[in-house]
């Protein structure tokens, strides 16, 4: 299991420069290589450079692009190339109905704030172990 994790680069985009450090420090604790992107425009540079194996994504950035990442992150699961990246959003819990009407169902996993980034740790461990088995056997 920490092998799979070892290979695995997280890209934490998040406003909050306490935060992103707080999830940066222990994600990369838990066995992580970790990006961080403050915007959403630094977001889209390092989605669009396929260097990730998933998003944790924060929706309210301070350039306000928060639904532009998640937006070209769902165009890219919609591609059948495989540049599919697992994405956790943060946010508020208030927030979830409003996100799923607009981006829809399945739209992206939810992790409400405040959240134990040790907890974030082990949801993208596993959910990124899942992308990578439904890649090698995409009919089962």
């Amino acid at each position: 299991m920490a092998r799979e994790t070892l290979q695995s680069t997280v890209l934490v985009v998040e406003g909050d420069k306490n935060l992103a450090r707080l999830v940066s420090r222990i994600l990369r604790e838990a066995g992580f290589s970790v990006q961080q992107a403050e915007t959403g425009a630094d977001a889209l540079v390092a989605i669009d450079g396929g260097a990730v194996d998933a998003v944790v994504l924060d929706l309210g950035l301070p350039d306000g692009m928060g639904g532009a990442v998640l937006s070209r992150l769902r165009e890219l699961r919609a591609a059948v190339d495989g540049s599919y990246k697992p994405v956790w959003v943060s946010t508020s819990a208030r927030d979830i109905g409003e996100i799923r009407r607009l981006y829809g169902n399945p739209g992206p996993l939810f992790i409400p704030k405040p959240f134990d980034p040790w907890n974030l740790a082990g949801l993208l461990r596993k959910t990124i172990a899942e992308r990578r088995k439904q890649a090698e056997n995409p009919e089962s």
